[in-house]
């Protein structure tokens, strides 16, 4: 019988140190475990919620940095005071590209508004405007314009433009459609923006006049021009330095160039490199040419990585933008 009690009384102790196990294991998920996890839940929520408000106010200090720079670029709220001094400023940009027969036209401004909210008017974002410009000259002159046109820091760009050849191709009649906006926040009451245009990939005008050079207008263009420079004789001056004679022209004239020296034509700019005795190296619209007494520079060989390649104009590669 004590056996037997003290077997019972083992059972009973072991039953209780389970049970004792289980409670304190289910006390620890319940008081610690448990919160400790939704302690982690709600941290997590937090930093993705502050992650997400310090990525919304990043948006909206780039968007405020965007809209301010735009306002700094924008035209003059005041509609007729915006008008009248676009319309000055692309005047002035023909008159400085020796454009004639100009004239510019403007209709009346569109207001553009946004929705804020039931019950309040809308809110008026900007002012929309359309101006017309019409013009004439040579196709130098035109990229002069443009040139002009693009350097312009207003809030502004052209929708539409039509080039139509006059005089086979020595001058061009010009159409444009320009749109510019004004925000209500101008920095400006009366005056455009002096802020200049990056947007252009070269900075100096000549680098743009290859355009003219290469007038695909004129029938008497590039390639009418290269079949009329023929090299005619290489000489030396009384000092001994040499020179390059060139005819030049449907009805041929000469020209004499030194090393350095430059001859520019309505279609194409020509620089002497270098001479020897029985031929130029010259430098035609940025490329390297090499041509023998008695040909002419469409007849020339291309100098590139020492492999000489027939020249025309219609192979060379079209300048940027074609």
């Amino acid at each position: 019988m004590n056996i037997g009690n003290t077997r019972n009384r083992w059972l009973l102790g072991a039953l209780g140190l389970v049970a004792l196990f289980y409670a304190g294991d289910a006390g620890y998920r319940k008081f610690y475990e448990e919160p400790a996890k939704d302690h982690e839940r709600t941290l997590t929520t937090l930093e993705k919620r502050l992650a997400d408000d310090k990525l919304k106010l990043a948006k909206a200090k780039r968007v405020g940095e965007q809209l301010e720079l735009l306002e700094q670029k924008s035209l003059p709220w005041d509609a007729e005071m915006a008008r009248a001094r676009y319309q000055d400023w692309l005047l002035q940009l023909a008159q400085d590209a020796k454009l004639t027969g100009t004239s510019v036209d403007s209709s009346n401004p569109v207001s553009v508004t946004a929705s804020r909210g039931r019950g309040k008017a809308p809110a008026e974002m900007f002012k929309r405007f359309t101006f017309s410009l019409r013009g004439r000259g040579e196709l130098g002159q035109i990229t002069r314009f443009l040139y002009d046109f693009y350097r312009g820091g207003h809030l502004h760009k052209i929708r539409s433009m039509s080039l139509n050849p006059l005089s086979d191709g020595q001058q061009v009649d010009l159409s444009v459609s320009i749109e510019a906006l004004a925000l209500p926040n101008a920095d400006r009451q009366d005056q455009l923006t002096t802020i200049a245009s990056e947007q252009l990939a070269h900075a100096d005008v000549r680098d743009y006049q290859l355009i003219s050079r290469r007038n695909f207008f004129s029938s008497g263009g590039a390639a009418s021009a290269w079949k009329q420079i023929r090299l005619s004789a290489v000489t030396s001056d009384v000092r001994g330095v040499q020179e390059a004679w060139f005819l030049v022209g449907a009805d041929p004239r000469t020209q004499v160039l030194q090393t350095g020296q430059t001859l520019s034509l309505p279609s194409l700019e020509l620089r002497v490199v270098s001479l020897d005795d029985t031929s130029a190296t010259v430098d035609a619209d940025g490329s390297l040419y090499r041509v023998a007494i008695g040909q002419s520079l469409a007849e020339a060989t291309r100098v590139q990585d020492a492999t000489p390649e027939p020249a025309s104009p219609l192979d060379a590669p079209p300048p940027a933008g074609e």
